[in-house]
């Protein structure tokens, strides 16, 4: 398999909260073969001082990044 050149894109939500409205056109990238997700790390701040940073395989009591990890497993 050939690597491609990798580009990495930072995605920000209103209020800062992923709610997955943004699911069906990513599925609809990853299938068409214009994007494949490698990898997505999510970036949450817990309070003023207080940020958490977790790999999305870490993060299995959230649905809609649940969601977001099976179409980056289409990929």
């Amino acid at each position: 398999m050939t690597q491609r050149p990798i580009e990495i894109v930072t995605l920000g939500f209103a209020h800062g909260r992923f709610d997955g409205s943004i699911l069906p056109e990513l599925e609809r990238l990853v299938e068409s073969g214009t994007i494949s997700i490698v990898n997505a790390i999510v970036v949450r701040r817990n309070g003023p001082d207080e940020v958490e940073i977790e790999e999305l395989e870490e993060l299995t009591d959230d649905d809609a990044v649940t969601a977001l990890d099976a179409v980056r497993a289409e990929a």
